[in-house]
C-alpha cells in the first residue's frame, strides 16, 4: 500500500540532517564574557553583532517576570529610531567587559 508522499519527506529530512552536520562544526556559542568578548575582538559583525542585537532585542520585548530586566534604550525625538546602533551597543560592550574583568564568568 502506498503512503502518498513519505519517499520526498524522507528525503527532505535526510537532507535537513545532513545540512545539521554540516554547519553544527561551525557554529560559535557565547559561553561566556571572556567567550563573547574573544568573538567580538575576532569581528564586530557577525556572530558578535547578531548575539548583542538578540540580546538586546529579548531585553526589550521581554522582562521574564521581572521588570527590572526590562531595558529601554533611548531613541530619536520621533521615537521610532534607537538613538545608539547596533554597532555602538557591540563597541560598548566591548569596553565594558575590557574593563570588567571581574564580572567576567
Amino acid at each position: 500500500m502506498k503512503r502518498g508522499n513519505g519517499g520526498a519527506a524522507r528525503a527532505l529530512f535526510m537532507v535537513a540532517m545532513a545540512s545539521a552536520l554540516i554547519i553544527a562544526p561551525n557554529t560559535v556559542a557565547a559561553n561566556s564574557t571572556v567567550e563573547l568578548l574573544r568573538q567580538c575582538e575576532l569581528s564586530r559583525y557577525g556572530f558578535c553583532l547578531r548575539y548583542i542585537t538578540g540580546f538586546y532585542d529579548g531585553r526589550t520585548t521581554e522582562d521574564y517576570g521581572m521588570p527590572a530586566l526590562k531595558a529601554c534604550l533611548p531613541t530619536e525625538r520621533d521615537g521610532l529610531r534607537l538613538a545608539v546602533t547596533h554597532e555602538q551597543m557591540v563597541l560598548v560592550f566591548i569596553k565594558w567587559a575590557k574593563d570588567h574583568p571581574e564580572n567576567h564568568h
